[in-house]
């Protein structure tokens, strides 16, 4: 008889997650301590990783300073030696 999957909350997730992030803590002994598999836990690090930085890259808008009419551009002189 095949195993059923187990599903995990995602509020046990940032549990385990914030665990692992602490100073001097390793992965491996987190894992064991939530009776999990190591690379299941590395694969919840990942992903919120990912999730992250796809909050981290979103468009920002950024005022900038109104362009110079073309009558008001200084001239522009390129000299070549």
């Amino acid at each position: 008889m095949p195993k059923e999957r187990r599903s995990y909350s995602k509020s046990f997730k940032a549990q385990v997650i914030a665990e692992c992030a602490q100073p001097d803590t390793s992965i491996a002994n987190v894992a064991l301590t939530h009776n999990l598999d190591a690379n299941l836990v590395h694969k919840w690090i990942r992903v919120h990783a990912q999730k992250n930085l796809a909050l981290q890259t979103a468009f920002i808008p950024v005022k900038t300073a109104p362009p110079i009419a073309t009558h008001q551009a200084l001239p522009a002189t390129i000299r070549i030696q």
